[in-house]
């Protein structure tokens, strides 16, 4: 994916489970927003405005283009600024993230051309303690 580069992410300031994806854009820049459902398609979790996370464990993992293009329409973004999608890996894995993941089934590919790729290292422990995944 790239070089590997530092990034800080702004800290959460609160976070909110959602039911229903529409209920993240009425959330205040900042706040971590978790799904109650774990089949939440393409995301795992959204941090406003403009960060969305996808925790795995395997070496790769297609991308639910109409999953995320519904994400990306509850973004707070200012429109210039790019989303990015984060691929939370354990450090294990994270040396075999070296390229862009697939998009699966259809969407808006213009829409799709401002996610940015990450990949960010995080032991195992620390998810159970401060973000909910699943394994794919």
């Amino acid at each position: 994916m790239g070089t590997e580069t530092t990034l800080n992410l702004d800290p959460f300031t609160s976070s909110y489970t959602f039911h229903d994806l529409t209920e993240v854009a009425d959330q205040e820049v900042g706040t971590y927003c978790i799904p109650s459902r774990s089949d939440q398609a393409a995301i795992d979790s959204i941090q406003q405005p403009n960060y969305l996370f996808q925790m795995t464990v395997a070496d790769e993992h297609g991308i639910n283009a109409t999953g995320l293009s519904n994400a990306l329409k509850q973004l707070r973004k200012d429109p210039k600024t790019d989303a990015e999608l984060f691929f939370v890996v354990p450090p294990d894995q994270y040396p075999r993230w070296r390229k862009k993941q697939e998009y699966t089934g259809r969407s808006d590919s213009k829409v799709l051309r401002t996610v940015k790729q990450r990949v960010i290292k995080l032991p195992l422990q620390t998810w159970a303690h401060s973000l909910r995944f699943r394994a794919v």
